[in-house]
């Protein structure tokens, strides 16, 4: 609701029509006015009561209210608020994805022999830590993600590694969690890969004087 908001303000709004936002939004009566009325309270839209009027709050007012650092966001195109559910989940894989991006290339720019990267592994353990939510939560929106538009996904492997199990929990410790055994073999498994389609763009700094 508040990037809708924001998308069709220039920050202030003299009415919000609850019936034609529900309507966009797909939003049943009751969650509109609880969902308004939350945003209210956490300050992300304020409302001058002697003026009638309603503050969607900048991006960067966003920022310091919720702790957030950094400029760089993800482009959101109104057509898209039909499937903002997926549009979410995907962004937050996409900045993982563009962290993992930035691991890769440091690590190309000090010598190290590593191949070129399209596609970046992200297991449920991990989204589940990078969000700080459950792993069963983690799963359903990575699941969601995988299945929008707005990510490419390629399936992980399970990689056969014969009867050098033991072996190879010794040379890679941090990867002996993805280690198992079966019918007299070890495997590793390998987590589902993804690369993003979204834009990201880098808020401009305004200007001081």
């Amino acid at each position: 609701m508040y990037m809708y908001l924001k998308a069709i303000s220039n920050g202030y709004l003299s009415k919000i029509d609850k019936s034609e936002l529900a309507k966009v939004l797909k939003f049943s009566r009751g969650a509109t006015y609880t969902t308004l009325k939350s945003l209210i309270q956490r300050n992300w839209i304020g409302y001058n009561s002697k003026r009638s009027l309603y503050h969607i709050r900048s991006l960067k007012s966003m920022n310091i209210i919720c702790g957030v650092q950094g400029r760089t966001g993800v482009w959101l195109d109104m057509d898209d608020f039909d499937n903002i559910d997926e549009f979410i989940d995907s962004s937050v894989v996409s900045e993982i994805v563009r962290r993992k991006k930035v691991e890769h290339w440091r690590a190309q720019q000090k010598g190290s022999a590593v191949q070129l990267q399209l596609f970046f592994e992200i297991s449920v353990r991990y989204f589940a830590n990078y969000t700080g939510q459950s792993d069963m939560t983690a799963q359903r929106r990575l699941k969601r993600a995988r299945q929008s538009k707005f990510l490419l996904f390629e399936k992980g492997k399970n990689v056969n590694l014969g009867k050098h199990g033991a072996a190879f929990k010794k040379g890679y410790p941090e990867l002996s969690d993805a280690v198992f055994y079966r019918n007299g073999e070890y495997y590793l498994r390998q987590g589902n890969k993804f690369q993003t389609c979204l834009l990201f763009k880098r808020r401009r700094k305004p200007c001081t004087f």
